[in-house]
């Protein structure tokens, strides 16, 4: 990216592709399907499943936006 090379695949694709493999690690983990926003992409009604959602960082490793 920082030479200006050209990408494999765009953004969204790459984006989309991660997401479906994520989403099907959360379910296996669960044991059920999952309700998924299709607007968003994310899991709807379901506490156990967004547990996987996120992850907690070590101390000096956490994400700042």
């Amino acid at each position: 990216i920082k030479n200006g090379t050209k990408l494999n695949t765009d953004i969204e694709s790459g984006y989309k592709s991660t997401l479906l493999m994520q989403l099907g690690n959360i379910s296996q983990r669960v044991g059920h399907s999952l309700e998924i926003d299709p607007e968003t992409g994310r899991i709807k009604n379901d506490k156990e499943a967004m547990k996987y959602w996120s992850r907690t960082y070590e101390k000096g490793w956490e994400i700042k936006l």
